[in-house]
């Protein structure tokens, strides 16, 4: 007997997962082997990557057997990657310029599980978060403030379109209300 079909939210999660967690992994490869942080940093963000493996994997497996989680179960995931993501882009970004990209994954996944407000609220979060982590390392001039800024309108625009062809993409019967 084959197996009912898994319900379109879980099918979403695990498509986030499938595509983001490699991403992610070779991001912070590159920003931990190709950077050369000092030992300190290198340790605790290889600690970092370590733990956000196993906590991604254990919860796309439980996603695939459980297949009724439940929002909240998604959310919690999706919030942990996050904290991990702070502490990789604060910890890497002065040594390896693309680590902001980490911060980039949230908002895009808040796309495609939730609502266009949700998205916004949270794309703006860490688009003010990024800025906030930059300030916090090293910025030093005004210029450098404009590529903060291109890189915080990207994380909005993006996450509103993808949240945007999400919607799009949803059977009628699973729409998320605006």
């Amino acid at each position: 007997m084959p197996k009912p079909e898994l319900p379109h939210d879980i099918k979403m999660a695990l498509l986030v997962g499938k595509y983001a967690t490699p991403f992610a992994i070779l991001l912070v490869f590159f920003g931990l082997f190709h950077a050369s942080p000092g030992p300190l940093v290198r340790d605790v963000s290889f600690a970092l990557l370590v733990f956000a493996i196993l906590f991604n994997f254990i919860a796309m497996a439980a996603l695939q057997q459980l297949r009724d989680v439940g929002v909240g179960f998604v959310r919690m995931r999706l919030w942990v990657n996050l904290g991990v993501n702070i502490v990789l882009v604060y910890l890497l970004g002065r040594y390896w310029v693309p680590m902001w990209l980490l911060l980039v994954l949230t908002p895009i996944a808040t796309a495609i599980y939730d609502t266009r407000r949700k998205t916004l609220v949270t794309a703006v979060s860490v688009a003010v978060l990024l800025m906030v982590l930059h300030a916090l390392q090293h910025l030093q001039g005004g210029a450098e403030w404009g590529p903060q800024i291109t890189y915080g309108v990207f994380i909005i625009l993006l996450s509103m379109m993808v949240n945007e062809l999400t919607q799009l993409s949803r059977p009628p019967s699973s729409i998320v209300p605006k």
